[in-house]
């Protein structure tokens, strides 16, 4: 990872970039790699509430993706 941002989630589906903290130093990517590379996906049918956050993460080669939380 280059980066992992995070901002209040405004809607569903798509990723506020009005960013609020962002995290570019090594010890804290290598925490976010680590929680994300060791979660576990849960089966079943899931009771979803509104997103409160939006993660940004950009790899080292530019690509972005985009989380709800």
């Amino acid at each position: 990872m280059a980066n992992i941002s995070f901002s209040n989630s405004v809607e569903y589906g798509s990723v506020h970039t009005d960013c609020m903290k962002e995290y570019e130093d090594k010890d804290s990517l290598n925490v976010f790699h680590e929680g994300m590379t060791t979660a576990v996906r849960n089966e079943g049918i899931v009771n979803m509430a509104a997103p409160q956050l939006d993660v940004e993460v950009v790899d080292t080669a530019g690509n972005q993706y985009g989380f709800h939380l």
